[in-house]
């Protein structure tokens, strides 16, 4: 279960649930308890019908949880100072990446 889709294909789980919601959310939209139960919900349910490697997107929609992003990266305290993502490999330790590069 992810809402990074460039990460769960970077990922190359099984089988995952993509949830199209901003980062950090999930488990569904804060305070919303029929929402949460209802993306949990979906995202347990078909694991064993999937037959083959795949990343099955939920039917879900969260329009204003983007803007609720940019919103507050707009701000100066609580700003998301992260790099930009991009596809590039990065590893906490050089064993690490030898493991990874290994197989």
């Amino acid at each position: 279960m992810g809402s990074g889709l460039d990460i769960l294909q970077a990922g190359n789980p099984p089988r995952a649930k993509f949830l199209n919601y901003p980062l950090g959310f999930e488990a569904g939209q804060p305070f919303d308890k029929d929402n949460q139960l209802a993306v949990l919900t979906a995202a347990v349910s078909g694991f064993d019908d999937m037959s083959k490697p795949t990343i099955e997107e939920l039917d879900f929609s969260w329009d204003s949880g983007w803007q609720m992003i940019a919103d507050r990266d707009k701000r100066s305290v609580g700003a998301d100072l992260r790099s930009e993502r991009d596809n590039t490999p990065r590893y906490q330790e050089q064993r690490d990446r030898e493991m990874a590069e290994g197989s």
